[in-house]
């Protein structure tokens, strides 16, 4: 895919702060197509065959997420998928991550230790919004 083409990207995160967060970050700072949301892996698998989404951005502590049966599924459901993986409790080097990435995900990045919605940065972006 050429550098300069929108993506689609599914955000899957338990989290709704930090769901949203991620969601209107990468709307504002890149160029995608479109940016859907998940709360549930449920949701992920129904969203997928709907949306096909370049990238799935989900989190690793998803309500009943195990790489060993979810990456595989998701990857034959649609095989150009690709998965980065979210964590603000699992190390990126930590042996769970490693399984993961042998299982197909691409990335596995850390989660900031507060969520974005709560930095200052964000939060005097959104306040002088809605003034």
């Amino acid at each position: 895919m050429p550098l300069n083409t929108p993506i689609s990207i599914l955000i899957a995160d338990s989290t709704s702060l930090d769901r949203n967060a991620m969601a209107d970050a990468i709307r504002q700072y890149s160029q995608t197509k479109t940016v859907t949301v998940a709360a549930s892996l449920e949701e992920v698998f129904q969203k997928i065959p709907i949306f096909k989404p370049d990238i799935l951005i989900l989190e690793y502590e998803i309500p009943n997420f195990q790489p060993e049966k979810s990456i595989p599924r998701l990857k034959t459901i649609l095989p150009t998928l690709e998965i980065v993986l979210v964590s603000r409790f699992h190390r990126t080097t930590s042996e769970e991550s490693l399984k993961a990435l042998e299982f197909g995900a691409m990335y596995f990045l850390k989660k900031p230790k507060e969520t974005i919605s709560k930095s200052p940065r964000f939060i005097m972006k959104n306040s002088s919004a809605r003034s």
